[in-house]
């Protein structure tokens, strides 16, 4: 009985249309949940930007970018006076600038210092990147807000002379190096999402996903489009999420009131 199920918003990738959707719908009431409605996640993201003040110029046309683990997104919207029904004008999507992108540059500068210092190639040694790869992790992270990370990792392999330990600085001004080349494939993206929606320019963007937090990803983004306003959101990581909540308590409003 579909009166028996959860009532739900999912929030979908920008490009998701129909049968996806469709299969989508079935798992999720097969998992007892009903579909209210399937949110674009840049659609999710204007959703959760807070109001702003009285007197503030409107935005038009809002660039959401979205960087998340394993692909990150551009789209450009037409919103509402009241940013309620945006409309998503254009989507373009890349694996080449992401979270994972990212940390495999530093995985790879990690690896570099260490050969270069001790001869050995930890590349190919399996569990060695896995402890790199949670290390790059935890690198960028920190340096999101710090000027620095130290990477420690002892007992990191061994050779003939005995155990070996990785001990490594990254400085901000090494992650931006390491991310010239994703940060390359960003702007691109912004220009191809712009050239899809026939428009110039914006008047605002968001930046949102894990990526969302760095400042030299929001720097490089609003320079790809031609430094609109930079609209700020208290939780970059959480924004599709609020911003489906936020569509869920408008819908349980409107059949509330029907």
């Amino acid at each position: 009985d579909m009166d028996d199920l959860l009532p739900c918003v999912c929030a979908v990738p920008s490009h998701y249309d129909g049968p996806p959707l469709d299969r989508l719908r079935l798992i999720l009431q097969h998992a007892g949940y009903r579909v209210m409605d399937f949110v674009p996640e840049s659609v999710a993201a204007a959703l959760s930007l807070p109001k702003e003040d009285a007197g503030t110029p409107p935005v038009k046309h809002l660039a959401v970018f979205d960087m998340g683990g394993i692909e990150t997104t551009c789209s450009i919207l037409h919103c509402d006076a009241d940013m309620t029904s945006p409309v998503i004008l254009s989507t373009s999507t890349t694996t080449l600038c992401s979270g994972v992108a990212v940390s495999a540059n530093i995985v790879e500068h990690l690896a570099g210092a260490f050969q270069k210092k001790h001869g050995i190639d930890l590349r190919v040694d399996s569990l060695a990147m896995e402890r790199l790869t949670q290390a790059a992790d935890a690198a960028k992270h920190e340096l999101s807000s710090a000027a620095f990370s130290q990477v420690h990792l002892p007992f990191i392999t061994a050779d003939a002379s005995g155990a070996k330990h990785l001990e490594h600085t990254i400085t901000s001004s090494a992650l931006h190096r390491l991310m010239e080349t994703p940060l390359e494939h960003a702007a691109t993206l912004c220009r191809e999402a712009l050239r899809r929606a026939k428009l110039d320019a914006v008047d605002a963007v968001v930046v949102v996903g894990g990526g969302g937090k760095s400042p030299l990803v929001q720097a490089s983004v609003g320079h790809a489009l031609d430094n609109p306003r930079l609209l700020g959101i208290d939780n970059a990581e959480e924004a599709v999420a609020l911003g489906a909540a936020t569509r869920g308590v408008a819908l349980a409003e409107f059949t509330t009131l029907r």
